[in-house]
């Protein structure tokens, strides 16, 4: 038996001391008197002596009772488990919240330190001796089974605890009743217990996500939680960081030295205190060079971002130039043209600083290689330029006079003969890009060369061709490329005579064409369009990129999903359509500045999406660079192992630590790259209502009576009635006013005050 108020319990027993030390008092023997009518007293006494003496036991023994009750009512006993039945073996589920919240420091007080004291007290409160089992539940996302069988063995529980750690990712409360579901099997007798052990911050606990049910056959489940944390604290979070190209051109400087420069967006956002008053967030950018081993690339960067009162989300676009030493000439692998960058946000420190640091990786080249596969060598002049004439101008504005070739410091031009060369993987192999321009020119063969150079993470973009009447390719390109358009079989003329329609931005302008965002619209404007073999029906609506004045898709975005067999498989790179021939007959965008600056950040960005540059989301599934057998956190903690997760084929992994990851073959070999962000909107911070959060807990199954929030001592049994009644025992307190009632009662009655008046009166009478 425990009490919920052990101290008051403990001096109301004392208590029960005081009516023996009166009894015990008042009987001291007092110096004996001579009195002459004494002799009949004493023969009284003698006959009512064993009388007496019961009767003055029964009404110690009611005071004592009376009091001893009053106590246990004050101190509120516990017999049994949490929905009052009985005190059989039971099966706690623990769930615990170390998610990014969890992270939050307080008066230099860790608040997972704080979670896990309360989990191992709800442990420690089991009895294994009596059959009670427990498992635990970690509730970073996804959530996992840190112990899946409901075992009797307590200590390798807590061990599993106390070594325990928060992580960057958010909580996974809509993953926690399927998993505690499959916890419990359906023959199991036992009540069942689902402790949930959380700050219930709004960063952890969405209430607009509804749970899932743990159903339980003919029995009901038992809820245990902790109350949800009122102290109040603020956080300002780094919500995104997003290079303005994944691939940077190096320039030659000073002797082994070479210069490269980008721009970095980096979002903040800020939540519960930290809204309350303005503030200025210093935001510093830093970079280091992860491959190749040889050589350093050095670079900072700082910018203020202010914020005023209320303001939730601020954004900046900072500068970065990089510098860049190369050793020896080549390190081997052309590490001489290739390296590859990590860039480093921090801000200013706070309560939470998990999500204070993110990180981006950017690869740094001589030059970007792109293909144009079309028909070369066909005649030239201004009047007689056909579509790669005008992307090769727009790529590498000067020629260097040969054939095949077009080069500039950052960009290199190889044209080929659609029908001729693309017709093996070395006549794709070592390209960036491939620019499709004459598609009706391929075999079935040089779509699967193209497809390969996509899984390779190339970039792609394919138009229709200027001269053709009726386009029958496309089922071909749709098939190996595995896009999911519908393309038109024939071209149309778009807007009224030569006027033609303009374009206009899509909703996903900003992914490939970062670069020119802030002058986008200025460039567009101008464009007409006459011509378009357009996408039929709303499939790539919302690929758009670019559109026309009639709101229809112009420049659309993709990525492979299935080869030409339908199989799923996984692809790095990204296929683009554009909806026109960059030719005078078709639109005068090879006459407007958009051209070259639509073509130039096509490319790079399109490089940069295929090199898997883009940062991941701590907790959130992402598939890994193909070939990728492990990925390993480059940098652990101080005091931590080096964190490795297996990767199977082309399923999606989940990395729940930030940093730096590396992706390895399964010849140990170096793949690759990945960044890892803090889930900065699980950093959200501000506190929420209980009975709100009561509430959405209740939907995680049918209870026994609601959620019983945890006392300040944590305890299994002292959860198991707070709550749900009230704070003293109503029926030790009645017990305890009916013995009072009965002590009345027999005090007057054993007083024999009755008696003795009524033998009084009589005696007068008969005077």
């Amino acid at each position: 038996m425990q009490f919920l108020n052990p101290t008051l319990a403990a001096v109301g027993l004392a208590c029960v001391a005081l009516p023996i030390l009166i009894h015990i008092l008042l009987r001291r023997r007092r110096k004996p008197i001579a009195w002459g009518a004494m002799k009949f007293l004493l023969e009284a006494y003698r006959q009512q002596r064993r009388r007496v003496r019961f009767e003055q036991f029964l009404l110690l023994a009611s005071r004592c009772l009376l009091i001893a009750l009053l106590a246990l009512a004050v101190g509120k006993p516990v017999l049994g488990g949490s929905s009052g039945g009985g005190s059989g073996a039971r099966t706690l589920i623990l769930a615990i919240d170390n998610s990014i919240t969890s992270g939050l420091t307080s008066d230099r007080t860790l608040a997972f330190d704080t979670l896990k004291d309360q989990a191992k007290a709800l442990v420690g409160d089991l009895d294994a001796t009596r059959g009670d089992r427990v498992a635990l539940i970690a509730l970073a996302s996804p959530a996992e089974a840190l112990v899946r069988e409901p075992t009797l063995d307590h200590a390798s529980v807590l061990a599993a605890l106390s070594s325990l750690e928060p992580v960057e990712s958010r909580a996974d409360f809509t993953g926690l009743g399927p998993l505690a579901a499959s916890m419990v099997s359906t023959e199991q007798t036992q009540r069942v217990v689902l402790g949930v052990v959380s700050e219930f911050r709004a960063g952890s606990a969405d209430t607009s996500a509804a749970l899932s049910r743990v159903e339980l056959e003919k029995r009901t489940l038992d809820l245990v939680a902790t109350p949800p944390s009122v102290v109040a604290s603020g956080n300002t979070s780094i919500a995104a960081l997003e290079a303005s190209s994944g691939v940077l051109i190096a320039k030659a400087s000073n002797l082994g030295e070479q210069t490269a420069s980008t721009s970095l967006r980096v979002d903040l956002r800020r939540s519960a205190a930290a809204m309350d008053e303005p503030a200025s967030i210093r935001v510093r950018l830093s970079a280091r060079q992860l491959w190749p081993s040889i050589g350093a690339t050095a670079g900072t960067s700082e910018r203020v971002v202010r914020f005023d009162a209320g303001q939730e989300q601020q954004s900046v676009v900072v500068p970065l130039d990089l510098r860049r030493t190369v050793e020896g000439g080549t390190g081997g692998s052309g590490s001489a043209g290739r390296g590859v960058v990590a860039i480093r946000a921090e801000i200013d420190r706070d309560a939470l600083e998990a999500d204070n640091v993110a990180e981006t990786i950017v690869e740094i080249r001589d030059k970007v290689r792109v293909g144009l596969v079309g028909q070369p060598g066909r005649a030239d002049g201004l009047g007689a330029f056909h579509a790669e004439d005008w992307i090769a101008a727009a790529l590498a504005p000067l020629d260097d006079g040969t054939i095949r070739t077009r080069s500039t410091e950052e960009m290199e031009i190889v044209r080929l003969d659609a029908a001729r060369d693309v017709g093996s993987a070395s006549a794709l192999g070592g390209l960036d890009a491939v620019i499709v321009t004459e598609p009706q020119r391929l075999a079935a063969a040089g779509w699967g060369w193209i497809r390969a150079a996509l899984d390779r993470g190339a970039f792609v973009l394919v138009m229709p061709p200027a001269g053709e009447t009726v386009h029958t390719w496309s089922d071909a390109m749709m098939s190996s490329l595995g896009v999911s358009w519908q393309i038109a079989r024939e071209s149309a003329v778009v807007g009224e005579g030569d006027a033609g329609l303009r374009l206009a931005t899509g909703p996903r302008a900003s992914e490939l064409l970062m670069g020119i965002s802030s002058e986008l619209e200025e460039l567009v404007g101008p464009v007409a369009v006459r011509r378009t073999l357009p996408l039929l029906g709303t499939s790539a609506s919302g690929d758009a990129m670019l559109t026309l004045s009639d709101g229809s898709p112009w420049l659309v975005l993709g990525a492979a999903s299935a080869d030409r067999t339908g199989e799923s498989t996984t692809s790095r790179g990204v296929v683009a359509y554009l909806a026109s021939a960059p030719v005078l007959e078709w639109t005068d965008l090879p006459a407007r500045s958009l051209m070259v600056a639509l073509f130039q950040d096509l490319v790079r960005q399109g490089v940069g999406r295929g090199l898997s540059n883009r940062p991941v989301v701590a907790g959130e599934s992402f598939r890994a660079p193909a070939h990728t057998t492990d990925l390993r956190l480059v940098q652990p903690r101080v005091g931590e192992e080096r964190d490795e997760r297996r990767v199977a084929g082309d399923a999606p992994v989940v990395v729940r630590r930030t940093g730096i990851w590396e992706s390895r073959g399964s010849d140990g070999g170096l793949v690759g790259f990945i960044a890892a962000n803090a889930a900065s909107r699980g950093g959200n911070v501000e506190t929420q209502d209980q009975d709100r959060i009561g509430a959405w807990l209740e939907g995680l199954g049918t209870t026994s009576g609601g959620v019983a929030w945890l006392g300040k001592n944590g305890t299994f049994e002292a959860a198991s009635s707070l709550d749900r009644a009230p704070p003293i025992s109503l029926p030790l307190l009645i017990a305890a006013a009916v013995i009072g009632a009965i002590e009345v009662l027999l005090g007057k009655i054993f007083s024999h005050a009755g008696r003795a008046t009524r033998e009084d009166v009589a005696a007068g009478v008969g005077a």
